[in-house]
Formats: C-alpha cells, structure tokens, sequence
C-alpha cells in the first residue's frame, strides 16, 4: 500500500474511532453543548495525517527533497480518500449505529438558534439547512466529502508550503 492510500486509511480510521468514542461516552447524544467542540477536534484528525504523509514522502521516500507541487500531490490523494471514507463512516454511523445523532443534533441546533435569532424567517431557513444536513441523506454525506475534500487539499498546499525544500522549485 503506498504512502498516500496508507495514511487515507488511518485517518479514516482514526476519525471513526473519535467518533465512535464520542458516542461511547454520551457526548453524541445526551452532551451536544460538548459535541460542537469535540466534533472540531475530531474533523483535525485528517489534517494531522495529511501532514504526516507528506512529511514522510519527504524523508523517507524522496531523501528530504520535496517541491510544493509534489507535497499537494501527496496531500491531495489523501484529502480525497479519507474524505470518501469519512463520508461513508458518517452515513453508516448516522443510519445504523447511532440513530438518534441527527434528532438530537438537530434538536440543539434550532434550540440554539431560536435562543440566538429574532428572525423568524431567517431561523427557519436555518433550521431547514440543518434537517437537511441531518437527515441522514446520501447526498448530505456526498456533501461533505466534497467540503472535507476540499479542506483537506487546502491544508495539503498550506503544509507544502512548510515541509518544501527551499532550495527547489516548484
């Protein structure tokens, strides 16, 4: 398995075990006034591993030599793949592991927003963003495979920028 494929996987892996910790523990479902912090923390995990892939192809795969090009090639694939995977853990948690995430979730979102918003057509059309968010759709998860894609490649030119050899061109 190369590099890339290899830390898509653990950061999948990794993601779902935060995930299903968060659940174990009752933040998911009973604490939501603790799951919109440790659900941040948990969408750092795949940074960390694009970081570290990238780090790696450059010293131990292309002897410390690494263009900003290459290190978003590397990143890039990761970002890809873990987000895919990511995706498909949410839907399979959200459907068969924890069904009752997207009511509860949903219920503190519009609790919070009602607390929040004098608006009341505006509050409403946030509360129908978030059901559809929550609902629990395939196209909701393809959503945010898209949107965890395109952090992830984000974070893969941020962090080519810093682990590139300076000496070389892009």
């Amino acid at each position: 398995m190369n590099n890339e494929v290899k830390h898509a996987f653990m950061a999948a892996f990794a993601f779902a075990i935060w995930c299903l910790l968060e659940f174990a523990t009752g933040i998911h479902n009973n604490h939501m006034n603790l799951a919109q912090y440790t659900e941040m923390l948990g969408g750092f995990i795949p940074w960390v591993f694009i970081v570290l892939a990238i780090y790696k192809r450059k010293h131990q795969l292309q002897n410390g030599q690494l263009t900003w090009g290459q290190a978003i090639r590397c990143g890039m694939p990761v970002a890809l793949i873990a987000s895919l995977l990511i995706a498909a853990f949410l839907w399979l948690y959200v459907n068969n592991i924890n069904t009752g995430y997207g009511d509860a979730k949903l219920q503190y979102l519009t609790a919070e927003i009602i607390k929040e918003t004098t608006d009341v057509k505006m509050a409403n059309q946030q509360i129908d963003a978030y059901r559809q968010m929550y609902s629990g759709s395939l196209s909701a998860h393809l959503n945010l495979a898209v949107f965890f894609a395109s952090i992830g490649i984000v974070v893969s030119a941020v962090a080519g920028l810093f682990l590139r050899s300076k000496n070389l061109s892009v």
